[in-house]
Parts: structure tokens; C-alpha cells; sequence
């Protein structure tokens, strides 16, 4: 299907702090066409408090933050989050609607644009815009880190698999669990990494589409 630029936007109802989402530059781990996301205005994030891993600082099912949506690439809790998607944004602004979730079942649902604006009776010209800060990615991996042993422990796993290794590629700022080991590639200590894990990183730091990343490894 052909959608036009900006005529939709989208709501998504996540238990993910506005800290985190800030840090993120976007929302995750959503299930989406990301053809449709990309060609998106703006996303708003309404909170999901029934969540364990939940901050309470917002009311269930208020939307707090509304972002322009500037482009979507691969969730980055990998492995687990494989077939899902991160929908980035560049300007972030608050808000504080009460019940802007309906309800429904599934965490993501689209709106017209006008239609979005006018339900919820946001006047984005008025809005306090803001440019999302840079990406703290220490603070991001170890709430991945947390976050899995959560779901690992909910899932009733006694977590035999390694923490999941995330990916850095100025190895001037290494990542908080950077083992030395991994920096020779014939260590037998190295973490493999997935071309699916070294697009995503690739597409955050060059702020570029994953489609317009191709990577060749020749034998």
C-alpha cells in the first residue's frame, strides 16, 4: 500500500519511562509496518502501568509524550526483540492527557494526523518542542540487561544464556560491559555479531535508513 507522508500518525501504549524513551531517541519494541511508520507525523506514547517493569509516575493509559517521527530501525534488545522495530524521533514535547488509550488490546494504533490532533486536543504549533538529547548508551544496555533478567524470570527461565551484548562502534566509548577480550577478533572469547545488530547500531549513530546500509563480507 501507497501512504502519504504525514497524513497518519500513530499511538503507542508502553510502560517505557520518558527518561528511557529520550535516551532511546524513540519508542520500542513495536510490531509495525515500517514502511507505514516511516511515512508517519508524529508517534504518542501513552503509559501502561499494568507492566512490572512500569514507572508510576504517569497515570495508566495518559499519554505524556508526543515525538516527530523521523525514521524506524530494528529494536535493539537483540536477540529478543528480533522482529520488532524502534520508531526514532528528533523533537520531543510533553503532555499530560488523561485516558488517551482506549482500551484496545493491541499497543499500537493509527489515526489520521488531523484526526489524532483533534481527539486529543493537542495544538502542535503551541506545543514547548524539544531536540531529544544525545543517546546515553550505558544507561540503555544495562535497562536491557535488567529488563531480560525481569521477562527471564517471568517466563520462568533460569537465564542460561549469556546477557545479551549490545553493539558499539566507537571503541573510544565502549559500552559498560566491554570485555577486552572481544577487541581480537580471534580471541575464542569474542561475541559474534549479527548483521541485523551491526545495521541498527549503524543506522542510530549516522542517523541513515537500515534499508541504505549494505554490508559485504567477503571470504
Amino acid at each position: 500500500m501507497d501512504y502519504l507522508k504525514h497524513k497518519e500518525s500513530l499511538i503507542v501504549f508502553t510502560h517505557r519511562s520518558k527518561e528511557l524513551l529520550l535516551d532511546l531517541n524513540g519508542s520500542l519494541a513495536w510490531k509495525i509496518d515500517p514502511e507505514r511508520v516511516r511515512k508517519c507525523k508524529y508517534i504518542v506514547c501513552a503509559r501502561n502501568t499494568n507492566h512490572g517493569l512500569a514507572d508510576l509516575d504517569v497515570p495508566h493509559s495518559s499519554a505524556f509524550l508526543i515525538g516527530k517521527v523521523s525514521g524506524v530501525s530494528s529494536a535493539l534488545n537483540l536477540p529478543r526483540d528480533n522482529d520488532r522495530w524502534m520508531v526514532k524521533f528528533d523533537e520531543y514535547a510533553e503532555l499530560n492527557i488523561p485516558n488517551a488509550w482506549d482500551g484496545q488490546r493491541w499497543p499500537v494504533k493509527y489515526y489520521e494526523t488531523e484526526t489524532l490532533l483533534n481527539t486529543f486536543d493537542i495544538d502542535s504549533e503551541s506545543l514547548d518542542w524539544k531536540k531529544v538529547p544525545d543517546q546515553d548508551l550505558s544507561y540503555i544496555y544495562k535497562y536491557f540487561e535488567d529488563e531480560n533478567e525481569y521477562l527471564d524470570r517471568k517466563e520462568g527461565k533460569t537465564s542460561g544464556r549469556p546477557p545479551t551484548h549490545y553493539v558499539d562502534i566507537d571503541p573510544a566509548d565502549p559500552p559498560y560491559d566491554h570485555d577486552p577480550s572481544c577487541d581480537d577478533p580471534l580471541n575464542n572469547g569474542a561475541k559474534p555479531l549479527t548483521i541485523p545488530q551491526a545495521k541498527a547500531a549503524l543506522s542510530i549513530q549516522y542517523d541513515i535508513p537500515e534499508e541504505n546500509i549494505e554490508i559485504i563480507l567477503k571470504g
